[in-house]
């Protein structure tokens, strides 16, 4: 998952390579079990909804709103103020399905903006103030057993008298020098994630980095040495059900992320829902000889 801010890359989270599972999940995986449950068996469940997910999940197609904005954090005069700015988009959102030579599921994701401003656009993309990316290739995949050498789980205790109530698994960054490479959040982070307890699927995540890398530093044309730029990320998605080719699936609902930092200091976010999902499908026919193009 990335967001960044127009024309500069701000690296919010590492890029998530979807292997056995990904952010959304498959509903069709067995309901509680009876009895109390267990963190333990609840990262299961979370694993075996994700691996379901990926077996099953099809190219598809929704409709995005986005709203991107970038503001002075301290509005100290009318030029500072001059420099907030604010895009809305309309998009055709597609994310494609493929197999790499290894047998993982890749998810590619597209879009094809409609409006920009309310304005009919015309081959634009978007570029900012900020967007964030990757949010259907990595999410829910942070509480799983594939992340259990990267992160801390606690399960918040449980009502004995609210038997309803959704399940709680918290998580956080186990220290740099102990995560692998495979880690989903490279950065030292917390969060987490809200589990229905009659689905057992992932309704609600969010997360914080405190200190992020925003720019990474270097040296200046003179050989002077820059020093990082840090800054503080959160991120939030709701997921619902949706039906593609039959089966349920969780998929994104409403993402917001915020990222506060830099020099002045100023605040990015993008927030976004989705709507209308619909199966991608793809459509061919042969064209005869006679509509070819003449030589």
């Amino acid at each position: 998952m990335t967001i960044r801010r127009s024309l500069t890359a701000i690296g919010l989270v590492a890029a998530v390579g979807v292997s056995s599972a990904t952010w959304a999940q498959q509903a069709t995986t067995p309901k509680r079990k009876t009895g109390t449950p267990t963190l333990e068996g609840i990262l299961q469940t979370l694993q075996d909804n994700l691996d379901a997910y990926h077996h099953g999940i099809p190219s598809f197609l929704c409709d995005e709103r986005a709203v991107s904005k970038m503001a002075p954090l301290l509005i100290t005069s009318p030029y500072v103020a001059s420099r907030s700015q604010n895009t809305v988009t309309d998009s055709t959102f597609r994310v494609k399905r493929t197999t790499n030579a290894d047998g993982y599921t890749i998810l590619t994701e597209s879009r094809d903006i409609k409006s920009v401003n309310g304005h009919a656009a015309e081959g634009e993309e978007i570029s900012g103030p900020a967007i964030f990316s990757g949010a259907f290739s990595g999410g829910p995949v942070i509480v799983s057993l594939s992340q259990t050498a990267c992160m801390s789980y606690k399960l918040r205790p449980l009502r004995a008298n609210k038997p309803n109530d959704p399940y709680i698994v918290e998580f956080a960054s186990k220290p740099a020098n102990e995560r692998p490479d495979n880690c989903v959040l490279t950065e030292d982070g917390a969060g987490l994630v809200v589990v229905d307890p009659a689905t057992m699927q992932v309704t609600h995540l969010e997360f914080k980095v405190p200190n992020h890398t925003i720019f990474a530093g270097g040296k200046t044309a003179n050989g002077r040495d820059v020093p990082p730029t840090k800054g503080s990320w959160v991120a939030s998605i709701n997921y619902a059900s949706v039906v593609l080719e039959g089966k349920t699936f969780w998929l994104t609902k409403t993402l917001d992320a915020k990222m506060t930092g830099g020099r002045g200091p100023s605040v990015w976010s993008f927030n976004a829902k989705y709507s209308n999902y619909h199966k991608l499908e793809v459509t061919s026919r042969i064209v005869p000889a006679s509509e070819g193009v003449a030589p």
